[in-house]
């Protein structure tokens, strides 16, 4: 059964809609070893993941960088 371009787009719609909080994007960043090596020791003794901590620098960065 062949589907018609309309019905290919919803359903294409459906399977990609998530709720806004949770799509994600993958970001590559390169670090010397050391850096990475500290930032990871440092993130898990205060129980969270570089991921999050990266967040919430871009987060801070974006809200101070529209005030100045």
């Amino acid at each position: 059964m062949k589907t018609t371009r309309e019905e290919s787009v919803t359903l294409r719609a459906k399977r990609d809609s998530k709720p806004e909080k949770d799509v994600r994007k993958q970001l590559t960043i390169r670090l010397p070893l050391d850096v990475h090596r500290a930032l990871k020791i440092r993130v898990a003794e205060e129980g969270r993941n570089m991921g999050e901590l990266v967040e919430r620098l871009v987060r801070k960065y974006l809200v101070e960088s529209r005030q100045a």
